[in-house]
């Protein structure tokens, strides 16, 4: 068996031998950055479907307070975007809660090892799932909304005076939606106690909020503890291609590693390219952890502006 680095759109050309013990790193190294990747799409997903969620409800409560156009076709549209939006995000975060560890799975095991990181993960998983309420009823809500009915079942739309000393008195309005925790729980034993500790009508705006929070915190246990693997990986290829350029093309477009036959056939192939890790690394600074999610709020209120002081 040979094995090779070779641009792939020329053949066998500008070929550069490597030996297996080489070749199985590069191959590590490709899975690693390839799960890493694929976690942090994922994690992009949940965090988008979020955007989109509360974005919704800025442009319902906008609509509501200048169109007098409400009637109760009007009112079923409103919920039903509501509803459409929350499904998707439960949907992205059961996706990421049910995959994470497949991923993770097969990082340390092409490391050749298994790591207490999955079960640290998992394990601080669990915890939310017994002591914290929110997560407890956003699973429910999840399961309910996949296998039973949509999530949304109420929706109120506000409006209160605002009166400020140093201001107009404005009026602002605001958009809430619940959930029945009757409904929710018909079927189900686990958990049920969280959503009747919440009472009959469930404000899902904090238990949203809250439940992103958590999976943030998981997400970012799982950054720290693949961050070290994620580094030797890239810098594994990095390097690899770094040495091509020198050697024998400065030009790496296409560049792939081959396990070649002694009869030319090719039993094993993959591309040598850090271009879709740039875009892991992108997606992984631009969704930062949303440590205090429930304690903020947007607010598109005018503010005076201050008096000039002599």
């Amino acid at each position: 068996m040979e094995y090779i680095l070779a641009r792939a759109s020329l053949g066998y050309r500008l070929k550069s031998p490597i030996s297996e013990e080489k070749f199985q790193e590069l191959k590590t190294a490709h899975v690693t950055l390839f799960q890493g990747l694929q976690i942090e799409e994922k994690y992009d997903l949940l965090i988008e479907n979020y955007i989109e969620f509360e974005e919704s409800q800025i442009k319902l409560a906008l609509q509501h307070a200048i169109r007098t156009d409400f009637d109760y076709w009007q009112a079923y549209q409103n919920r039903s975007i509501l509803n459409r939006r929350l499904s998707n995000l439960l949907s992205s975060t059961y996706l990421y809660l049910k995959s994470y560890e497949q991923h993770l799975k097969k990082i340390y095991s092409a490391e050749g090892k298994s790591s207490e990181a999955i079960e640290s993960v998992k394990n601080l998983v669990v915890e939310y799932e017994k002591t914290n309420n929110d997560f407890k009823i956003m699973n429910l809500l999840r399961h309910h909304s996949q296998h039973c009915g949509l999530p949304v079942h109420f929706v109120s739309w506000n409006s209160k005076v605002i009166e400020d000393s140093e201001s107009t008195p404005m009026l602002e309005f605001t958009l809430d939606y619940s959930t029945y925790s009757d409904e929710v729980r018909k079927g189900r034993r686990d958990n049920a106690n969280a959503l009747k500790e919440a009472g009959d009508n469930v404000d899902l705006k904090p238990a949203v909020r809250k439940y992103i929070e958590c999976i943030g915190t998981i997400h970012k246990k799982i950054q720290d503890y693949i961050a070290p693997i994620i580094a030797k990986a890239r810098e594994a290829i990095s390097s690899e291609i770094e040495l091509y350029k020198q050697k024998v093309d400065p030009d790496t477009v296409g560049l792939t590693a081959f396990a070649v036959t002694e009869d030319g056939k090719r039993k094993t192939q993959f591309t040598l390219m850090l271009d879709w890790d740039n875009v892991r690394i992108t997606l992984q600074d631009r969704n930062r952890i949303l440590k205090k999610l429930s304690s903020l709020y947007i607010t598109s209120k005018v503010t005076p502006a201050k008096k000039a002081t002599k």
